[in-house]
């Protein structure tokens, strides 16, 4: 009897041993964290170099918010200073800003934005994520915790996602971001053409900007030249400078500025203005004398942004609203919920594939470290062991 309890005991601490190096050998995978920080009393974050977001702790998520107030004591407006999603954002723009190999090609910013942050997950204990606090990041999986009973607008941008796990009811899908597809727009054929379009609508958006700031700086010209603007002398150099860098030109004084600018903007809108004034007026305001632009070609402007900003490869559904006939949803997302639950009817209604939580493509989730052990060789080993462990865990108590 003895000797069959030492050869338990070996075996148990043997497929720890096992089970230890090949989580730890898992989460090597994961790389190092290069972010982290606090969101709330005793909640933490982490972001590793591979992108795995992980929030852990209990309670509500919390985050740093300046209030401002009317005469009647009343909240009149506020804002979010640490965020965790404003925080990941700030090292993004870190890792724009400061790569040492050169400046990024719009191409390589939208693929720093795209793949910062690919998993996000919401450890079991927290019970809120206040509103836009994932909402500028583009994971490709999304894990939720059950103890989840709150989540604020836009709190969770699923934009990109292939799987949003949410094991709680209490949560509606339709809270998210959720990509859609406006009226007679074809979806695309899985994530990485979603992605690409991503891209190019990054591109397009950068060269409108080039396109059009000569634009923009006829304006800063025009309102120099008729005392909009009031510069001192050193204000006025570093204008010309800032100017001449924009246009690629090398002048020293406004009217050669003006004359290169209006000839760009002339080529760009297919137009033949020969003078700022023809293109843009001033007007008196509350604020004093402001530039503004002619009807006509304010028209022409607005088109060409409209043509930019609504491109329906980069489109989201509003939040709360119910999609209407003809939006389709990406067809690669699926959410993970409560069986018989408001989300699975709403994605069943939306044409979102819905699953049962503690399932992913059909296989159960491991009950002892909630992983899908699948696929590989290895990860089937791992499985079995970690059923095992769970067995023992239940049997005393320790995992329910």
């Amino acid at each position: 009897m003895k000797l069959i309890k030492v050869s338990v005991s070996l075996f148990l601490a043997f497929i720890l041993a096992v089970s230890a190096v090949s989580v730890a050998f898992a989460e090597g995978d994961n790389g190092e964290v290069v972010l982290s920080g606090t969101a709330g009393e005793g909640i933490t974050w982490t972001l590793t170099g591979k992108g795995l977001l992980t929030v852990s702790g209990k309670g509500a998520i919390v985050d740093d918010i300046d209030y401002e107030y009317d005469d009647d004591g009343e909240v009149s407006s506020w804002s979010k200073n640490g965020s965790i999603g404003m925080s990941v954002d700030e090292y993004i723009i870190g890792i724009i800003e400061n790569h040492t190999a050169g400046e990024f090609s719009t191409r390589e910013i939208a693929e720093t934005e795209l793949n910062t942050v690919t998993e996000i997950v919401v450890e079991e204990g927290i019970t809120v994520i206040p509103e836009d606090e994932f909402g500028s990041l583009y994971p490709r999986k999304i894990t939720l915790p059950s103890t989840l009973e709150e989540i604020g607008y836009n709190a969770i941008n699923a934009m990109y996602a292939e799987e949003l796990i949410i094991p709680s009811d209490k949560i509606d899908v339709f809270q998210f971001s959720v990509p859609a597809y406006r009226d007679g727009a074809q979806p695309y054929g899985s994530l990485d053409d979603a992605k690409e379009g991503y891209i190019q609508h990054r591109i397009s958006e950068e060269k409108f900007f080039e396109d059009i700031a000569p634009f923009s700086i006829l304006g800063e010209v025009f309102g120099l030249q008729n005392g909009v603007y009031e510069y001192d002398e050193d204000e006025m150099s570093e204008a010309l400078k800032n100017i001449n860098e924009a246009l690629g030109t090398d002048y020293d004084n406004l009217d050669d500025i003006a004359a290169a600018a209006l000839e760009k903007v002339n080529a760009y809108f297919g137009t033949d203005y020969s003078a700022l004034g023809e293109v843009f007026y001033v007007s008196e305001s509350e604020f004093g004398p402001e530039v503004c632009a002619a009807e006509e070609i304010q028209s022409m402007y607005d088109s060409k942004r409209e043509e930019v900003f609504n491109d329906d490869r980069y489109f989201a559904a509003d939040f709360y609203e119910e999609p209407y006939e003809g939006r389709n949803l990406y067809d690669w997302l699926t959410v993970y919920g409560v069986k018989g639950s408001a989300i699975e009817k709403k994605c069943n209604e939306a044409g979102i594939k819905f699953a049962v939580a503690g399932s992913a493509g059909g296989t159960d989730l491991c009950k002892f470290c909630g992983r899908d052990h699948s696929g590989s060789f290895l990860q089937k080993i791992l499985g079995a062991i970690h059923s095992v462990l769970y067995f023992f865990a239940h049997l005393f108590g320790l995992r329910p």
